[in-house]
């Protein structure tokens, strides 16, 4: 979809490609921020926030693969899309098991002190 649409506004070599991703990374930072304060019973607002974050990374996928291969000469083109790559899923996909899991953690770890509660390391009885 977003291709469709940078192709209707100029193509991927005009500026307003890029200032149309930048946009839409702006709704994105909105939408992933506004997440963090939802409270409990808030799941349709919750499911939407989640959905619109899915929406902006299929949507601006495709123009910024399209921008890259319009600024890297042809023979450079599959070696600038295997970097690119390679630089997403390191820093994207890789690291994040690992965070969620600290954060995880670390929120266990701050809910036992603020409660006086040690039964997440199992030294509760019954």
């Amino acid at each position: 979809m977003g291709s469709i649409i940078t192709t209707k506004l100029g193509g991927y070599k005009t500026r307003g490609a890029f200032v149309q991703v930048l946009i839409i990374y702006m709704l994105f930072l909105a939408a992933s921020l506004s997440i963090s304060f939802i409270q409990k019973g808030w799941y349709y607002l919750f499911g939407i926030c989640l959905w619109f974050i899915v929406f902006v990374l299929a949507y601006t996928e495709p123009i910024i693969i399209g921008i890259l291969l319009n600024m890297v000469s042809p023979p450079e083109r599959s070696t600038a899309i295997s970097v690119t790559m390679f630089i997403m899923m390191s820093f994207g996909l890789l690291p994040a098991p690992y965070v969620y899991g600290a954060v995880y953690e670390a929120t266990l770890e701050c809910n036992s002190i603020i409660h006086n509660d040690r039964s997440f390391i199992g030294t509760d009885s019954y």
